[in-house]
């Protein structure tokens, strides 16, 4: 999950010095240069707006900052704060798993591992409006015959949109997302029948903090929860990481997006923009080894070239993936900076 601080850095960077989002008639929103950019250079550093390991590394990796099992099983103290109860996060417990190398996984949906206290508590508000659609996504996948990673990213990406956003951050606004090509025409219509069937199952199971805790069913407007009632104790607080904006036990108003009579529609309408604009995410230890998928609304805008100016750097920092755009040779007068990645 990215920071505040990497957050507003990144908000920035939509009308950076070295370059700013333009339209470009036959190609879109595109980012181009303002100046001429030294080779080598540091054109971008951006976190996702929401990622996930891919299916065969689920149980392998913790799913905050992407440390493998036995990584931190060697480095990191895995036991829970001192206080934590059995309902310490959002309502269920987390529990050790020997077979993961001590990874803890939330009891709830049995999918979402993470390696350490931390990591716990920077998850726990956007896991409360996944949990318990991350515990059927292997279901409905098979019986929709659809990617179950295609639909944990959206499902991940809705529930950050509900989550996240405080008043005036746009880093965690869905609008984000949904603001990316679509290509859906691109698509046969045998894979939209069964995206759609698929975002209908798991639509009445992505629901905010709030909803869950109060059983709100509109979700309009501001509503008052009790603090720590869906995610428990520490991973709520302020700086914590965890508190997505709320203040004095106040969710924050939902995008109509998001609104429970629009939720199917929007996680198609994430499936489609995943499917045009999403990024593997590479290991550190195993070259060219993806290890999972993000969506990364600003580095979507980098253009594709087989006579690329610049190339894209995914990899996992100390808090997590992020995706770095390091210039070859860029020209001033508005050259777009362009990637021989797709």
């Amino acid at each position: 999950m990215a920071t505040s601080s990497a957050a507003a850095a990144n908000e920035r960077c939509d009308q950076s010095e070295l370059w700013s989002i333009e339209a470009v008639e036959g190609k879109g929103r595109c980012m181009i240069a303002r100046q001429p950019i030294a080779p080598a250079s540091t054109v971008l550093r951006e976190e996702p707006y929401a990622w996930v390991p891919r299916s065969k590394y689920l149980s392998s990796v913790c799913h905050v900052c992407g440390t493998t099992a036995v990584e931190a099983a060697k480095t990191r103290t895995i036991a829970s704060p001192a206080g934590a109860s059995s309902s310490d996060t959002h309502a269920v417990a987390f529990f050790s798993s020997p077979k993961n190398g001590g990874a803890r996984v939330c009891g709830g949906c049995n999918v979402l591992r993470v390696c350490s206290p931390q990591c716990r508590r920077l998850v726990a508000v956007t896991h409360a409006c996944e949990c318990a659609a991350f515990a059927k996504v292997q279901e409905v996948a098979e019986r929709r015959t659809t990617d179950p990673s295609l639909l944990m990213l959206a499902v991940r990406a809705a529930a950050v949109g509900l989550s996240r956003p405080a008043p005036g951050e746009t880093f965690f606004d869905i609008t984000r997302v949904l603001d990316l090509v679509a290509h859906r025409d691109h698509f046969s219509s045998e894979w939209m029948q069964s995206v759609s069937g698929a975002c209908e199952d798991l639509a009445p199971l992505v629901q905010r903090r709030g909803d869950a805790a109060t059983g709100a069913a509109g979700g309009e407007g501001e509503q008052r929860v009790k603090t720590g009632d869906a995610c428990g104790g520490d991973a709520c607080g302020p700086g914590g990481g965890a508190g997505g904006g709320e203040e004095d036990g106040v969710v924050p108003s939902v995008a109509p997006a998001l609104l429970p009579s629009n939720m199917q529609n929007t996680l198609v309408e994430i499936c489609c923009r995943i499917n045009a604009n999403s990024h593997g995410i590479v290991s550190n230890d195993a070259r060219n080894t993806a290890i999972g998928v993000a969506l990364l609304p600003l580095s979507s805008k980098v253009n594709h070239s087989c006579r690329p100016n610049a190339i894209l750097v995914p990899h996992f920092s100390e808090s997590g993936p992020e995706m770095r755009v390091r210039s070859i040779s860029v020209r001033a007068n508005k050259a777009q900076p362009k990637t021989n990645k797709r």
